[in-house]
């Protein structure tokens, strides 16, 4: 392989700018709130199957939350949060949406 064919790829690091910081700290009170919410009806003695099933969101919230110490380029920073979005709205429709589990 010649010098002239090599590709050189430098990632850039994240700059975070208020915005991003904002945003950032938006998603991790609501991320909590969901962790709390999911907990809620387990912690008020409610032992049903959509208790047990909040568990789950609870446990992909706490990963989103340990997941943002990899977020290095802007292009993490997008999906990371776009994808943790998803997930808070998606846990907050399964949460107070009471006929599920009809």
């Amino acid at each position: 392989m010649s010098e002239g064919s090599r590709v050189n790829i430098t990632f850039r690091k994240k700059k975070w700018t208020t915005t991003s910081v904002i945003i950032t700290v938006l998603m991790f009170i609501s991320g909590i709130l969901c962790i709390l919410l999911g907990l809620n009806p387990l912690l008020d003695l409610e032992f049903d199957l959509k208790s047990f099933s909040n568990l789950i969101f609870v446990v992909f919230h706490l990963y989103y939350l340990c997941s943002f110490m990899g977020v290095n380029t802007n292009s993490d920073f997008i999906f990371w949060g776009s994808s943790y979005i998803l997930l808070i709205v998606s846990s907050i429709m399964f949460y107070y949406y009471d006929d599920i589990f009809v």
